[in-house]
């Protein structure tokens, strides 16, 4: 009785461990499903001191998700905003200069989509994801 408790409570803390892995790998996804960096690609190589071009793409503005930009920082250099590129005026396909000069080895590009509600001033989003990709700087 006592080998039969302990086979079952193993299986369910073996259970939780592939809930909590299967969890976090769903919200990774989860911000690629609304953008995407198309350049640098991951592991790219540059030039360090050289300024990174970053372009991209991410969903439209929708009937829940309204009101939406795209903002691009590189190594935790702060967010400057991008420029949208879509005829529409929308961040569907944009552009931005990374926010720092590459530095010898890793480098890291983030965007982030916001959204906000409508009335809101653009003060506070009501929806936000964050993407990152590396690339190394080389001499």
């Amino acid at each position: 009785m006592e080998i039969e408790k302990k086979i079952i409570i193993i299986g369910i803390i073996a259970t939780a461990a592939v809930l909590s892995i299967g969890t976090i790998l769903v919200l990774s996804a989860s911000a690629s499903a609304y953008l995407k960096i198309l350049t640098p690609v991951r592991g790219d190589l540059q030039k360090i001191g050289s300024t990174t071009i970053v372009t991209g793409t991410s969903v439209p503005s929708n009937a829940t998700r309204t009101h939406c930009i795209v903002t691009l920082q590189t190594n935790h250099g702060g967010y400057k905003p991008v420029t949208p590129l879509a005829k529409d005026g929308s961040y569907t396909n944009w552009r931005g200069v990374a926010s720092e000069l590459v530095k010898q080895g890793v480098n890291q590009v983030e965007a982030k989509f916001q959204c906000f509600a409508p009335n809101s001033n653009m003060t506070i989003p009501n929806f936000v994801k964050h993407l990152t990709h590396n690339f190394t700087g080389i001499a």
